[in-house]
């Protein structure tokens, strides 16, 4: 469950938040306390001086995981299910991609390649500069999934090969329109049109 978007709700909703994390922590379950940090998390993301506090409580957030604090216990299953709060490598995702959106890719990165999440790793790895170690990351995914879209597209932008864009297009029976969406920037900027 998100956040519903619009200012407006945010700014309903807000109070409801606040109230819910100054409370005593004895009135609420700590899975509770923590989806309702998570939400306040996820409304400040867009504004800029409170990106600094979001990316401090989703840390926390994915710290308290780490030490097994969470779920140890019968009593501290109360409210789970009900709470909707996510697992912990979705928490470590957000928290990656918050770091991603901020501009520490490299740190985005290790955590990706972590959980196993290679599509965000490649992408990290190209924003990066690094497209050496991006062509072996697609090259391997190649040899283990199979052809996707969106790995031949990915290879095109890192081999600048127009082969790849043509072939992202075939594999997905012209349904993958940002292989030309690619192909068209790319011959675009080699004055191929």
């Amino acid at each position: 469950a998100n956040l519903p978007s619009g200012p407006l709700t945010t700014e309903e909703i807000r109070p409801y938040l606040n109230r819910t994390l100054d409370a005593p922590e004895e009135s609420s379950p700590p899975l509770v306390l923590g989806k309702v940090l998570l939400f306040r998390t996820r409304g400040e993301l867009g504004k800029g001086r409170y990106a600094e506090r979001s990316m401090k409580q989703v840390e926390e957030l994915v710290d308290y995981h780490k030490q097994g604090n969470p779920i140890d216990d019968c009593g501290r299953l109360i409210g789970l299910e009900a709470s909707g709060y996510p697992a912990m490598w979705k928490l470590q995702k957000e928290f990656a991609i918050l770091l991603g959106t901020i501009g520490l890719v490299k740190a985005a990165s290790e955590i990706f390649e972590r959980l196993g999440l290679w599509d965000e790793v490649i992408d990290c790895q190209r924003l990066m500069g690094n497209e050496e170690r991006a062509r072996v990351l697609i090259e391997k995914r190649l040899d283990e999934e199979g052809e996707r879209p969106w790995l031949l597209a990915a290879m095109g932008e890192v081999t600048r090969d127009e082969k790849w864009y043509s072939k992202a297009w075939e594999v997905s029976n012209g349904r993958y329109a940002k292989a030309m969406r690619l192909l068209g920037r790319l011959l675009i900027s080699k004055n191929e049109h």
